[in-house]
């Protein structure tokens, strides 16, 4: 039958949410944290040690062992194979399934290699901005729009002036002019290769991990487009990236809510008066892949496009996918008729608080508020009508019932119109409902998985790396690690680790005993104040130790006179001994 391609096994991937699929399997399953918690479907328990991290995808059983992803997950718990549970997860998730006699996606050399040059870019951009004299248009147009320099640095603004400029810096650099290309960064058509984009500004578009993707541009003449995104390639898809998300990412853990703003520039401001969970789709219509993105860090989210009618109708639009979803959704309206990115400047943060996030509503109150403005007065049956059904449709793409009832008893208040109608017009009455669903049979429990080596020293340092699995995380050596599995996770980590899925195919490429020790670490819960230091320092710690016992032995020959002394070599045990100590030994 041939292969099952890696695009599409991403595109499920994105769009599932695994703790919505381990609910049917495992109803008490309950938000613990940013984790879910429930009893293991897989081995009788009483207290529940089954954890689903809805973030990384992964879920683990600190009872029996088993781990993995949601394909893993509905392997094992339908007793069924790898390939008829990504065609079952993906008819779920209106993912196409194609097979192909080989694997069409980009090899993780080919994709590091894309990075690789995308961050050259954006480097190369941020230079030209902040020296280049042809970039005096892009300083004054970033002046013009208040953007603070904090706020420039934090999102790598810059500048592409044009020609073939950005081209001889890759080339000198030693990038291949057909990787550039493959990235969107340069053009091969006409007579020679030259930049892609020209005299614009630029936007850095980043993923969940901090790797620059793509780039968005905004021309400063009187060229067209006005906005222009970076081509579709290996690593870049518009339909699943949401701009500003990574930048205010510890911030959206924390509160576990984001707002959705309509354009770069909203979310530059947003950022600057306060606002870092602002996150904006790139110019297009919101997709189901970013709301599944924005599900796993955010259950709820409120949606703040631009006053103009455009923009309103993309915000009801954009709050039917999450809707969809399954995430809390409100709605807002930026009052006096402006952009977000205008009342911020001009307004400040708190006025956006007050009077605007303060103000939201649910998208159907926000939908039936908008219609009913704008419908001639008295309403006619006819009118009330066709609100209903737009509102009604809206509603329908609730998953949960209990506010689908609750939401068309509003707006049968709202319409004055018989509730009994509304039931009967979005297709069932209250009494209609389906009984909820038995839960399936337990699944037979699993062999136990066999037990590796992992000492808690090295299960400590790929926590940290787990962390921040992104391109700044601090170099970590094989040498750092005490036990086979935990050098095995890390090396298996390095080849996925610029890869959107990583957590999924790091544990599909480990043996079972080391996929039990990393899906462990993989569904903990929390994320440290600063992963970085704490991983430094770690390593420092575990370095001097290993430092330390290499040259005891020697230091014992000295004091005992069968060793010639050596100054240097006592004063580096010195200054270990208390290095080691300051830290904790």
């Amino acid at each position: 039958m041939g292969l099952i391609p890696s695009e599409t096994m991403e595109a499920v991937r994105s769009r599932v949410d695994i703790a919505e699929v381990v609910t049917r399997y495992v109803p008490d399953l309950r938000l613990s944290g940013r984790s879910f918690k429930g009893r293991c479907p897989f081995h009788q328990e009483k207290t529940p040690s089954f954890h689903v991290n809805a973030e990384r995808q992964t879920f683990h059983c600190f009872g029996c062992g088993v781990g993995g992803d949601v394909f893993a997950f509905l392997m094992k718990i339908e007793n069924m194979g790898f390939s008829e549970a990504v065609e079952r997860l993906a008819e779920r998730a209106g993912v196409p399934v194609s097979w192909t006699k080989e694997s069409s996606g980009a090899g993780g050399q080919e994709r590091r290699e894309l990075l690789e040059a995308l961050a050259f870019a954006a480097d190369f951009y941020r230079g030209c901005l902040l020296q280049s004299p042809r970039a005096e248009a892009a300083r004054n147009y970033l002046a013009s729009r208040k953007v603070s320099a904090q706020a420039s640095e934090a999102f790598h603004l810059g500048y592409a002036p044009g020609g073939s400029e950005f081209h001889a810096a890759a080339q000198k650099k030693g990038l291949a002019s057909d990787m550039l290309s493959k990235a969107g960064l340069i053009s091969m058509k006409g007579e020679r290769p030259r930049d892609y984009f020209f005299d614009r500004v630029m936007y850095p578009i980043r993923d969940a991990k901090g790797a620059t993707v793509g780039f968005g541009a905004r021309t400063l003449g009187d060229g067209e487009p006005k906005y222009l995104n970076s081509p579709e390639s290996p690593v870049f898809s518009k339909s699943r990236v949401l701009y500003g998300l990574w930048e205010g990412l510890n911030a959206v853990r924390r509160v576990r809510k984001a707002v959705l703003m309509e354009g770069y520039m909203d979310v530059i401001a947003a950022h600057q008066h306060g606002f870092p969970i602002a996150c904006a789709p790139l110019g297009t219509a919101l997709t189901p892949d970013q709301a599944a993105l924005l599900k796993r860090y955010a259950p709820s989210v409120a949606v703040v496009f631009d006053s103009d009618k455009a923009g309103q109708t993309a915000a009801i639009r954009g709050s039917a996918v999450l809707l969809t979803a399954g995430l809390s959704v409100r709605a807002a309206a930026v009052p006096s008729g402006k952009d977000p990115d205008e009342f911020l400047h001009q307004f400040g943060g708190q006025a956006f608080k007050d009077e605007c996030l303060a103000k939201s509503e649910s998208p159907d109150q926000f939908l039936a508020r908008k219609l009913l403005a704008a419908a001639p007065k008295p309403l006619t049956p006819e009118t009330k009508s066709s609100i209903a059904k737009e509102v009604l449709a809206l509603i329908s793409k609730v998953p949960d019932e209990i506010l689908k009832s609750e939401w068309t008893k509003r707006l049968a208040k709202t319409l004055d119109v018989s509730e009994d109608a509304l039931f009967r017009e979005v297709g069932r009455t209250p009494a209609g409902r389906g009984a909820p669903q038995a839960r399936p049979a337990p699944a037979a429990a699993p062999k136990a998985v066999p037990a590796a080596f992992f000492p808690s020293e090295d299960a400590q340092i790929l926590r940290l790396i787990f962390e921040n699995a992104g391109p700044s995380a601090p170099a970590v050596a094989e040498s750092d690690f005490i036990s086979e599995a935990g050098r095995n996770i890390w090396r298996a980590f390095e080849r996925v680790r610029s890869e959107p899925s990583w957590p999924a195919r790091l544990l599909e490429s480990l043996e079972e005993a080391e996929q039990s020790c990393a899906s462990g670490l993989l569904v903990e819960d929390g994320k440290s104040a600063d992963s970085d230091k704490a991983l430094e320092v770690l390593l420092a710690r575990r370095r001097a130790l290993r430092r330390l016992r290499e040259i005891e032995p020697q230091i014992r020959e000295m004091g005992a006179g069968k060793r010639p002394k050596d100054a240097a070599l006592q004063e580096e045990y010195l200054r270990l001994c208390l290095a080691t100590k300051r830290r904790g030994n």
